[in-house]
């Protein structure tokens, strides 16, 4: 089995509200996967013999659903959450540690988080546990208010993108920015946001698709989705000719736009150079100096003749998984 890269998904709540969350668009039961990783490391005193033996076969099993993708040619595990995971510092801290007690560890180990509670503490603690990269959930770079107010990021967590960016260059880790590509970036020409992305000292950027499916039509993200669409190159066609006072009717002008992805995906074409190709086919290119990966594809939806998966996903009940949104899809 070919892994591009493990997921561990931190059994968080989160203080968020994204517009766009794919999680909340899935809802699923609190109790879909029970939380048996956070019960094993937070346990009660009092427990009996059997109890404490029970919890150490199963912090085993979720070390060796880790080893698992080692196994199998795996070297990066990002660290996720259905939340936001630095609300679970102490899971993600016992995480690392259990990393390092494999007999191969993950050597490229990455956070995903929106970056609220990114404190300077937190990052010397990280940075400690091993985790070189920091990748920033982000609906608009431009604006921190408007990437406050998509991603529901209540005033007490507000931040200064450039403050925080700066910090996370400081402490010494690899930044990536994550674009979750709307309608903020239509007027925005793609060698703008490159510009940008360079002038915040990323080292990778990520332009993500909005997840959307029919199955999750009617939810508020889905709507929101639908409602700010990423689009490009609107232009405007005279179907037919002027009425005789020299204006043409409502009817007459038919509006052309292209898909803000595709205008990204001919911007990197243009402009980058193929490094390689990910193994769920994904390209990756330097542009401009930036790492640059597009992804049309975040939910791994879709079937690999070769038998490889774009990620595994380590749930909080202890198994692997190959999708977010389908318990179906347990491995082992």
């Amino acid at each position: 089995m070919n892994i591009q890269s493990l997921s561990v998904c931190v059994p968080a709540g989160c203080p968020n509200n994204c517009a766009y969350c794919v999680s909340a668009m899935n809802n699923q039961p609190d109790n879909t996967y029970e939380n048996l990783a956070q019960l094993t490391l937070r346990r009660r005193r009092g427990l009996t013999v059997r109890q404490e033996e029970e919890y150490d076969l199963l912090w085993q099993q979720y070390a060796d659903r880790m080893a698992f993708a080692r196994d199998n040619g795996c070297n990066t595990m990002m660290i996720t959450s259905n939340g936001e995971a630095l609300v679970n510092m102490e899971f993600i801290l016992a995480l690392c540690d259990m990393n390092v007690s494999l007999q191969q560890p993950f050597r490229w180990i990455e956070l995903q988080t929106s970056g609220i509670t990114l404190t300077d503490n937190r990052l010397d603690l990280l940075r400690s546990h091993h985790i070189s990269t920091i990748s920033l959930s982000l609906a608009d770079i431009f604006d921190d208010h408007t990437n406050a107010y998509i991603n529901g990021i209540e005033p007490k967590f507000q931040f200064a993108l450039e403050d925080m960016c700066r910090r996370i260059k400081q402490h010494g880790f690899n930044l990536r920015l994550s674009l979750n590509m709307s309608d903020v970036y239509n007027d925005i020409p793609p060698e703008e946001i490159f510009a940008r992305a360079a002038e915040l000292g990323a080292n990778q950027v990520t332009f993500r698709k909005l997840f959307l499916s029919d199955i999750y039509k009617g939810t508020p993200q889905a709507q929101w989705i639908e409602n700010h669409p990423y689009i490009r190159d609107v232009s405007i066609e005279r179907t037919t000719s002027p009425v005789e006072d020299g204006f043409a009717s409502f009817q007459d002008w038919v509006y052309h736009h292209t898909d803000g992805m595709r205008d990204i995906e001919e911007y990197v074409l243009r402009h980058g150079t193929p490094l390689e190709l990910l193994p769920f086919g994904a390209m990756r290119y330097s542009v401009h100096g930036l790492s640059t990966v597009v992804d049309l594809n975040c939910m791994n939806k879709g079937v690999k003749d070769d038998g490889s998966v774009k990620y595994l996903i380590l749930r909080p009940d202890c198994h692997l998984y190959t999708r977010w949104d389908d318990k179906g899809s347990l491995l082992f």
